[in-house]
């Protein structure tokens, strides 16, 4: 019992109870906006966002560790894994194109 009430007052210390609740209300919505803003962070990261593109705010950077805080961790694994897949995809297609690229120029000399 002492170490669900221990628990449950250092989750409080990380993730305010109002916060808490209005993430666990639409864990679905919450997961989206986790995902959007973990997807932005790793364009960023990985050298892939285009001119305009900006990194994270601060604020935004707060608001994805509260939600990783907030959501399970096996929701938050999963959400991560979805979109380091998608990324990978991304580069992968990029790359499957340059080849493309560069082999019809070698054609064309």
């Amino acid at each position: 019992a002492a170490c669900t009430e221990d628990a449950a007052r250092l989750q409080d210390l990380l993730v305010p109870p109002a916060d808490q609740r209005s993430i666990t209300a639409d864990v679905t919505a919450s997961l989206a906006e986790y995902g959007s803003l973990y997807e932005r962070f790793l364009v960023w990261e990985w050298r892939m966002a285009g001119h305009g593109h900006k990194p994270l705010s601060r604020a935004e950077v707060q608001r994805m560790r509260l939600l990783e805080d907030a959501l399970s961790i096996r929701l938050v694994a999963r959400r991560r894994w979805l979109v380091h897949s998608k990324l990978e995809a991304v580069t992968e297609e990029v790359a499957r194109r340059q080849r493309e690229v560069d082999k019809a120029r070698l054609q064309e000399t």
